[in-house]
């Protein structure tokens, strides 16, 4: 009887390994998002000295893009009139983290999402009401 559950659970296990190791190599997405700045712009050589030093943390962290994390670039191109559906087309991707520049486009952001942790660069968030402190942990910690 041992025996046969033994063998039963190594056929279930080796059933399921294949299941589990393309859960674990699935790539992270960024939807990173910007009011102005170009797509070309948000990369690691960056001018915008933001952009850089965020790849370069991803790099430390072991994330390197096109092997095992996808970042997803979108720009409003400036026009304040865009942004509703930049950020509705943002959120209908359903990324695993979003990276806003911009105080206007990350609280558009924050009000069209509560599943999808959104993360600002621009000055204290926290005091302009944006996030909990506990939420911007979350979104850290989800990447």
């Amino acid at each position: 009887m041992r025996r046969r559950d033994f063998i039963l659970g190594m056929t279930i296990a080796s059933a399921a390994s294949p299941l589990v190791a393309q859960q674990r190599l699935k790539p992270k997405r960024i939807a990173m998002v910007s009011p102005a700045a170009k797509t070309t712009d948000m990369n690691a050589d960056s001018s915008t000295g933001y952009y850089r030093a965020f790849f370069q943390e991803l790099s430390r962290l072991g994330y390197v893009e096109t092997q095992n994390i996808i970042v997803e670039r979108y720009s409003g191109g400036g026009e304040t009139a865009r942004y509703a559906q930049l950020v509705a087309d943002v959120v209908t991707t359903q990324p695993d983290l979003i990276v806003a520049t911009g105080t206007p486009i990350a609280m558009q952001l924050r009000t069209a999402t509560r599943d999808i942790p959104v993360v600002s660069m621009f000055d204290d968030p926290v005091a302009m009401g944006m996030y909990r402190r506990s939420r911007i942990l979350v979104g850290i910690s989800q990447v």
